[in-house]
Order: structure tokens, then C-alpha cells, then sequence
């Protein structure tokens, strides 16, 4: 058996000898700009309105699933449906993601952020939302693993930064207008389909959209980057250890009380409560994994770990 005897921190933490364990706020990840994209075309039209966000609303563009070098050509298309088809001053998404990962920036947001800024995508009930769209159609298939990563930091990010629980619901309206449907309590991370009437759309594809309970937890893991309240910690003796498969990890004194284990693309492999039996669990080895030690008030301490 074999005992750790330091802490490997991740995403950016630090150890104070009197003192937390604290994070700086992560960023938003890099996206393309409308300058780039939109170049030949004309600019969009109208003022926007910005507004706090309480949903992150998750689509697909049901384009053709085709592997390209560069996919402006499709949300060049997409801007040009969206406003000369649809009449709408601009695109509808606040972002888009490609196949390859990239991510692009959507509606021009003027005076406001990116993020904030609302969009046309949601049966006309677009208030308090941020649009994602990936591109592609998820009816029969699934977004590349490039796509997924891109999807889980960029709502990680807003869902960090706006405190949205990835897990809990909150009132919208649903639309469209003309259908006259109550508020209702609404996935604060949901598909299209979840804001508008029964039957009005498939977006974002049944086969995208029956993952969500995997796409909630890997945005939940990424988020938690950027909300760390800070977890006091006395370096002078006062730890504990955990095992894990015939390993042992030294951690804090704190009463966690679940554990999470994500491999190094924040898919979840185990979910159980802090005191739990871990040694006869399915849990790989000879990889990378993230270890996530949560108390029920948000704070958390990570240890990253290879099990023998």
C-alpha cells in the first residue's frame, strides 16, 4: 500500500500554510469571433437586450454530420437562414460548436457580454437563456468527443460564473406565444425541446437528448472550477486519509460528505457518499482521474490521481 504524502492540486489552486485552499475565477474559453465568421456578409440588425441568465439551452443545428477542416462555411449558413429565411435580426444562438470543438460566437451582443445577451432560439421565449447549439444533427448520432469537451467548459464556465445549478430547475415560460402554456419548472440545463409545447421540436436530437443526465454531471464537474467559496485547511496535522483501491490519499479534516471520481474527460465513473466503501468499486487504473470531495454548501477539494 502506498500513502501520498502531498496534495496535487488542480486548475489553478493553492495551498496557504496558515490558511484555504482558494481558486481565481476560470475564463470564459476562446471562441471565434463575428468579425471572423461573418466576413462578406452583411451585419445583423437592431438593439439587443441583455439579461441574467437562469437556463442553458442546448441544440443542434440538424445539419448533415460531416467532418471538415473548417465549419465557418456552416455558420455562415446558418446566420443567413436565420435572417434572411426567418426574418430575424441576427443569429439566434449566443454560441455555436463545431465537430471538430471549435467554438463560435453568435448573436453580435453590442453593448452587452456574449453570454448574456438574448437570442432567438427557444419558441419565442428566449428570456433569461443562453443558447448553445452544436452542429450537426443528434437524432441517430451523438457530438464528437471535441464537441462534447467544448459544450462542458463553455457551460461549465456559465454555469460556474452565473452560480446555475446544472442539476436543479427553475420557473420559465414555455412557448411558442400562440400556444398559451404555463410557466413551468424548467431543467436549468435543458434541451430545446424541454422550453417549448409537446411535439413542437426534437432539438436537440432524441439520441443527443436521452445523454443529458451524463451532459448535466460532466457541465456540473467543469463548473465547479469556478465557484470554490475557498475550504479551510490546517496544514499543521490535522488530515485524514481516504483509500481507494488498495491506494491511499492523504486529504484535509473536513467533514465531506460525497466523493466523485471523473476521468480526464470529466465523465463521471463513481458517485457515492464520503465513508463509503471504495475498495471493491469499478474504478480504472493505470489512468488519470480527478477526485472531487464535496460538502453540501458547494465547497470541494480536488486531488488528481493514477490508482495502481
Amino acid at each position: 500500500m502506498s500513502i501520498y504524502l502531498r496534495f496535487i492540486l488542480l486548475f489553478g489552486f493553492s495551498i496557504m500554510v496558515s490558511g484555504t485552499i482558494a481558486q481565481t475565477r476560470c475564463n470564459e474559453p476562446s471562441s471565434v469571433t463575428q468579425s471572423v465568421w461573418r466576413a462578406g456578409l452583411s451585419d445583423p440588425i437592431g438593439q439587443r437586450i441583455g439579461l441574467p441568465t437562469t437556463h442553458i439551452v442546448i441544440h443542434h443545428s440538424a445539419d448533415a454530420n460531416m467532418i471538415l477542416s473548417d465549419y465557418t462555411s456552416l455558420v455562415k449558413n446558418i446566420y443567413d437562414i436565420h435572417t434572411n429565411q426567418n426574418g430575424w435580426d441576427d443569429i439566434g444562438y449566443n454560441y455555436l460548436i463545431a465537430p471538430n470543438g471549435v467554438i463560435f460566437k453568435g448573436r453580435e451582443p453590442q453593448s452587452y457580454t456574449q453570454d448574456v445577451v438574448q437570442g432567438a432560439h427557444m419558441c419565442n421565449k428566449n428570456e433569461n437563456t443562453v443558447g448553445i447549439c452544436m452542429i450537426g444533427n443528434f437524432t441517430n448520432n451523438l457530438p464528437t468527443k471535441e464537441a462534447l469537451k467544448s459544450l462542458y467548459l463553455l457551460a461549465g464556465w456559465k454555469a460556474g460564473k452565473d452560480k446555475i445549478d446544472p442539476f436543479g430547475k427553475t420557473l420559465h415560460e414555455v412557448g411558442p406565444t400562440s400556444a398559451n402554456m404555463p410557466a413551468s419548472m424548467l431543467a436549468n440545463v435543458c434541451g430545446h425541446r424541454d422550453g417549448c409545447q409537446a411535439g413542437y421540436t426534437e432539438c436537440p436530437g432524441s439520441s443527443f437528448y436521452n445523454t443529458f443526465q451524463t451532459v448535466r454531471d460532466s457541465i456540473s464537474y467543469y463548473s465547479t472550477k469556478c465557484n470554490v467559496t475557498g475550504l479551510e485547511v490546517n496544514v499543521g496535522g490535522q488530515f485524514r486519509l481516504i483509500k481507494i483501491k488498495n491506494n491511499t490519499f492523504i486529504v484535509p479534516s473536513n467533514d465531506f460528505e460525497t466523493v466523485k471520481i471523473h476521468d480526464a474527460m470529466g465523465k463521471n465513473i463513481l458517485s457515492t457518499s464520503f465513508g463509503n466503501d471504495m475498495e471493491n468499486m469499478n474504478i480504472p487504473s493505470n489512468e488519470l482521474l480527478i477526485v472531487t470531495l464535496q460538502h453540501s454548501d458547494g465547497k470541494y477539494f480536488k486531488l488528481k490521481i493514477k490508482l495502481e
